[in-house]
Parts: structure tokens; sequence; C-alpha cells
């Protein structure tokens, strides 16, 4: 699959979600409306850029060589995000996170699996998490979903 290819699919992947936020969250007021909104922000402007990456990717690209498709990485990416969904509810949003991002940091890692690697990825799973706890929950006072541990 070429890139361009993937690029404007994903950019409409995430079009669709952020338009299936506002469906679901329109009626939504006050400050239970500012986590969905950002999100619908993000995703959507996310999904623009992508879409318009892959139509500029897709005049460049010349040659019409088949890609190689890491249908392992696919498939171990996919059964993540259902996992990391259903595990949500039961063990909550922070440590769920944690583990779902540094496993999709160690899937998709070309190089450095090692222990730096695996310190890197940790580093940014917690980094991230631990952001999103500041500014949701901390700052803008929006819960997440919680769980048996937090």
């Amino acid at each position: 699959m070429r890139r361009s290819f993937s690029d404007i699919v994903s950019g409409l992947g995430f079009l669709a979600v952020a338009a299936a936020f506002w469906f679901a969250g329109r009626d939504l007021t006050g400050i239970s409306r500012v986590f969905p909104t950002g999100l619908e922000v993000f995703l959507g402007l996310g999904g623009l850029a992508l879409v318009f990456n892959g139509i500029r990717l897709a005049r460049k690209e010349a040659a019409c060589e088949k890609e190689f498709i890491a249908w392992n990485r696919v498939v171990l990416i996919t059964a993540a995000s259902v996992i990391y969904v259903l595990l949500i509810p039961l063990v909550g949003f922070y440590v769920t996170s944690v583990v779902f991002l540094f496993i999709l940091a160690m899937i998709l890692a070309e190089k450095g699996k090692g222990r730096k690697g695996m310190v890197q990825a940790l580093a940014f799973s917690g980094g991230l998490v631990g952001l999103i706890w500041l500014v949701f929950l901390q700052i803008l006072q929006v819960p997440t979903p919680s769980g048996a541990l937090f």
C-alpha cells in the first residue's frame, strides 16, 4: 500500500471518528463539552492534514511499486487497540494507556528495541499519560474513565 493512499485513508478515518464524537456529544453542554470538543478539533485537524499530505504525496509518486505491508504489525496493533478499549473500564484509563502506548511504541520501533528503546518507549508513554492527567484531571477537572487502578 502506497503511503499516499494510507495517509488519505487514515485521514478519512480520523475525520470519521471526529464526526462520530461530534454526533455522540452534540447534546453535551458546559464543562462536559470541553474534552470532546478538543478531541474533535485535534482529530479533525489531524485528519485534514493526513488527507492533504496523502494527496500531495500521490502527485509525487511516479512509480507504482508494490510496498511491503507489515501485516504482523497491523494485526498486533489492531488486537492491542481492541484489548485497550476493553481493559479501560476494568483497570483504569491511566494504567491501561501507559501499557498500551508502550506496546505500540515497541511494535512500531524500527530499531532500538533493546534496553534503550524500552526506556524511551516507557518514558514516552508515561510522559504522555502524565501530561493528559495534568491537563484534563488537574487543570480542566474533566474526569477520565476510572477502573480498579486509578
